[in-house]
C-alpha cells in the first residue's frame, strides 16, 4: 500500500477518516465547544456512542477526560484502537444495546449514526440506553441529518471526490417509504504496484422527524435543553441540513 498505515488488503475502516471524516469532525467539534461555551457543560467521563474511529473520543482524552467508545464494527474499533491506544476504553456494541460499567457525565453520538437506526422503537431504545448510562445532571450531544438534507441534498444520483488523497464515487438512492438514504461508497486506495485498490461500503440512513425525535427523548427522560442547525447554529427545524442536540438528564 502507498500509505504505510493502511493493511493490505483495506477495509472502509481503515480509509474512512481520510475519505469520511476529517472536515465534518472539525465542523462538529466547532460546534460542540459552542454549546459547552454557552452552557457552561462540565464533565469528567465520556463515551463516544457509535464511534466509529474514535476521532472525536480521542479529542476528550486528549483534553484530559476519562473517555469509552463504543461501536457496532469491530473493524472501526480494531482501527479505533490503533489511533487511540489505551488513552479510550474501547468495545463493541450496538447503540441500542449498550451498557457501560459505571455512569458517565457525557454522551456524544456524531454524524448520521442515529440515522442507522430503522425506526422509531430503534431510535426510544437507543436514547433509554443514554438515559440508562448518565449520571444525574449529566448530558447527551447528538446530531441527525434532516429528511430535507438526506432527500434534497444527496437525493439519487452520483458524486465523485477527492478527500485525503483517495478518490471515491458515491452512488445514492433515496427511498421515500420508509424514508431512508441507500449509499453505496467506493474507495480508490493506491497499491503498492500504483494500482488503486477498490474498497466498498454500504449504508442505509433512515430520516426521523423531529418530532418522533423528541418523542423519544421525552419517553427516556431527558429535556432537550437546545437544538440547533450545526453549521448555522439557526434554531434547529427540518428545514435546516443536520440537527444538533443538547439533552440532559434529571438531576
Amino acid at each position: 500500500m502507498a500509505d504505510r498505515n493502511i493493511p493490505d488488503p483495506p477495509t472502509f475502516a481503515d480509509v474512512y477518516d481520510a475519505v469520511v471524516g476529517r472536515d465534518f469532525w472539525s465542523h462538529w467539534w466547532r460546534a460542540f465547544e459552542r454549546l459547552e461555551r454557552e452552557h457552561g457543560l462540565r464533565y469528567a467521563r465520556v463515551c463516544e456512542v457509535a464511534c466509529g474511529t474514535a476521532e472525536i473520543a480521542h479529542r476528550f482524552a486528549r483534553r484530559g477526560s476519562e473517555v469509552s467508545g463504543v461501536d457496532i464494527s469491530e473493524d472501526m474499533i480494531r482501527v479505533a484502537r490503533a489511533k487511540c491506544g489505551t488513552d479510550v476504553a474501547l468495545g463493541v456494541q450496538a447503540m441500542e444495546e449498550m451498557t457501560l460499567e459505571r455512569p458517565v457525565d457525557l454522551i456524544v453520538c456524531c454524524y448520521d449514526s442515529l440515522n442507522r437506526l430503522a425506526g422509531r422503537g430503534a431510535l426510544e431504545a437507543t436514547f433509554g440506553r443514554f438515559a440508562a448510562a448518565l449520571a444525574p445532571g449529566g448530558h447527551v450531544v447528538c446530531d441527525l441529518a434532516t429528511r430535507h438534507h438526506l432527500e434534497r441534498d444527496w437525493g439519487t444520483g452520483v458524486v465523485r471526490a477527492l478527500s485525503g488523497g483517495i478518490e471515491s464515487i458515491w452512488q445514492t438512492v433515496w427511498h421515500p417509504d420508509p424514508a431512508r438514504l441507500v449509499v453505496h461508497v467506493t474507495a480508490f486506495v493506491p497499491g503498492r504496484d500504483g494500482e488503486p485498490i477498490p474498497v466498498t461500503e454500504r449504508v442505509e440512513e433512515y430520516a426521523h422527524a423531529q418530532d418522533a425525535i423528541e418523542a423519544a427523548v421525552a419517553g427516556a427522560g431527558l429535556e432537550v435543553v437546545e437544538v440547533r442547525d450545526m453549521l448555522s447554529w439557526d434554531p434547529g427545524s427540518e428545514a435546516g441540513e443536520r440537527l444538533f442536540y443538547l439533552l440532559r438528564a434529571p438531576a
